[in-house]
C-alpha cells in the first residue's frame, strides 16, 4: 500500500493479504450476485489508498481523486458513506492542515449532493417513497436496537454481526487488536481504526442487516494485521473452504439453524439454491429471516 514512506507493509504481505481479501466469503458472495455491497470492495480501500499517496507524493490529483472516490462510494451505500467520514474528517484536519483539509471536506460534500437527485426519483418509485424509508430507519435503529430494549430482534442483531465478525476473521483479529494497539500512535492505524469503528458500533448497538454490510471495513481489518502473513493465509484457506463447501445442517437446534440463517446464506450453496431450488435440505436453510 502507498509508495516510499508511507508504505504499509511489503508487497509479498501486500498480494497475501489481497488473495485472503478476496476470498472471504461474504466478500464473495457480494462479488457473485453483484449487489451494492461489492462497491464498499474497492471505494473504502481505493479511498485510504489515494490518500496515503498524497500525504507522500502531494500531487493535487490523488486529493481529487480521493474526494471522488470518497463520493462514489457514498452514493452507492449512503450509510457506508457516514461510516468512513470521520476517518476522511481525521485525516483531513490532521495531515492537511485547517484551510486545506477544510477545502477538501466541502469538495466531498459538493460531490456527494451530485447523488441527490437520482436519490429522490428512485425513492419516488419506491413502494412508501421516502416516507416507507424514514419509517424502517426509525423502526430499524429503535426497535431493533439493543439501546432501546432487549428483545429477539435486538439480540439477533448483535448474533449477526459477532457470527460474521468471527466466521471470516478469527484466524486475524487478535492479531488486528494487538497491532492496533501497538501501533496506535501511527496515524495510518489510527485512520485505520477510525475507518472501522463507527460502523461497528451502529451495527451492534443500532442494525446489522447481513454479513455484507461489513463489506465497507473489511479491508481495514486486514491492513491492520497485515503484517501476519501465516494467519493471512489460515484465513483465506478458511474462507474459502467455508465459501464453497458448507452446506445446510439439517438440525431442529436453534444454535446450528442460526448458523445455517446467518452464516451460511452468504455461501456458494445460497447462490445455487437460489437459482435451483431442487434439494429438500435447503427448505429450511432458504426460508430463515434476512433481517
Amino acid at each position: 500500500m502507498a509508495n516510499h514512506n508511507n508504505r504499509v507493509t511489503s508487497a509479498y504481505k501486500a498480494f497475501i493479504a489481497s488473495l485472503a481479501y478476496s476470498v472471504i466469503y461474504f466478500v464473495w458472495f457480494s462479488g457473485e450476485i453483484h449487489s451494492t455491497y461489492a462497491s464498499q470492495l474497492l471505494f473504502p480501500g481505493l479511498l485510504f489508498y489515494l490518500l496515503l499517496r498524497y500525504d507522500s507524493e502531494r500531487k493535487v490529483w490523488m486529493l481529487v481523486a480521493a474526494g471522488v472516490s470518497f463520493a462514489l462510494g457514498a452514493g452507492f451505500r449512503p450509510s457506508d458513506g457516514v461510516f468512513l467520514l470521520p476517518m476522511v474528517a481525521y485525516y483531513a484536519l490532521t495531515r492537511l492542515g485547517w484551510k486545506k483539509g477544510v477545502g477538501f471536506l466541502a469538495f466531498c460534500s459538493v460531490l456527494c449532493l451530485g447523488w441527490l437527485w437520482p436519490t429522490v426519483l428512485a425513492y419516488r418509485r419506491t413502494p412508501g417513497g421516502i416516507a416507507g424509508a424514514v419509517h424502517y430507519v426509525s423502526f430499524a435503529t429503535s426497535y431493533r436496537s439493543p439501546v432501546a430494549e432487549i428483545n429477539w430482534y435486538s439480540i439477533a442483531n448483535v448474533v449477526r454481526f459477532v457470527l460474521a465478525v468471527v466466521f471470516a476473521f478469527w484466524p486475524i483479529l487478535g492479531v488486528a487488536v494487538y497491532h492496533g494497539w501497538k501501533q496506535r500512535s501511527d496515524w495510518r492505524t489510527r485512520m485505520l481504526v477510525i475507518w472501522i469503528v463507527p460502523g461497528a458500533i451502529f451495527f451492534v448497538l443500532s442494525h446489522m442487516g447481513e454479513a455484507p454490510y461489513l463489506n465497507y471495513m473489511t479491508a481495514a481489518v486486514l491492513l491492520i494485521a497485515v503484517a501476519s502473513t501465516r494467519m493471512m493465509v489460515l484465513m483465506a484457506v478458511w474462507n474459502a473452504a467455508l465459501f464453497l463447501f458448507f452446506v445446510p445442517i439439517p438440525s431442529s437446534q436453534l444454535a446450528v439453524n442460526v448458523l445455517n440463517g446467518y452464516v451460511g446464506r452468504f455461501t456458494r450453496v445460497a447462490i445455487e439454491q437460489q437459482w435451483l431450488p431442487s434439494r429438500p435440505d435447503f427448505e429450511a436453510f432458504k426460508h430463515q429471516p434476512t433481517n
